[in-house]
């Protein structure tokens, strides 16, 4: 069945969250993921495919980061998303753009398609789906090491009295040398 042939009015969504709605009310975060995750010979996947065309929308050429992902990120990697952000950088912005580099840079190196990347100080896990991948969670790597650079500007923003020396330890390590330094202040 060609999408162009297939009328999404007054068609109801017959499963999921979103059962018993109709396609042309969906939100476009759903439709875009049922592309992503279903098989492209399904009913949904065929019904979804128009219904975005009937909007003038396309898949994103990027990736999709999970709302978990995101939670976990505040949790576990604040300090790593401190560290790195750029200016007026906020946490999704800073997932998408830590997620695209690692992506890069783990498809120019030709590893396999793992799901696990460590990058930045972050163990980053994403599933892929039919178009994009998929950041479904972070956690710290607990075996990283902070570029010099980064030591040297944690140094320097400790200059009030006493600050704590750090070497070249993992970012665990510098961390809670950090929180005892800001406690003991």
């Amino acid at each position: 069945m060609s999408k162009t042939l297939v009328n999404t009015h007054n068609e109801t969504i017959e499963f999921g969250k979103h059962k018993g709605e109709r396609w042309t009310r969906l939100p476009l975060g759903y439709l875009k993921w049922i592309l992503n995750e279903m098989e492209p010979a399904a009913q949904a996947y065929i019904m979804a495919e128009a219904e975005l065309e009937r909007r003038g929308d396309t898949m994103p050429a990027e990736i999709e980061i999970s709302n978990h992902a995101i939670d976990k990120a505040s949790l576990r990697v604040r300090k790593a998303w401190h560290t790195d952000r750029q200016q007026d950088e906020g946490l999704y912005s800073w997932l998408v753009r830590i997620s695209t580099e690692a992506l890069s840079e783990k498809n120019d190196n030709g590893t396999s398609q793992n799901e696990r990347i460590n990058w930045k100080g972050c163990k980053l896990v994403f599933t892929y789906g039919n178009f994009y991948p998929t950041l479904k969670t972070v956690m710290n790597d607990k075996s990283y090491k902070l570029p010099e650079q980064e030591i040297c500007k944690i140094k320097a923003s400790q200059t009030r009295g006493g600050a704590t020396q750090m070497s070249n330890t993992p970012i665990s390590d510098t961390q809670e040398k950090l929180e005892q330094s800001e406690e003991s202040e």
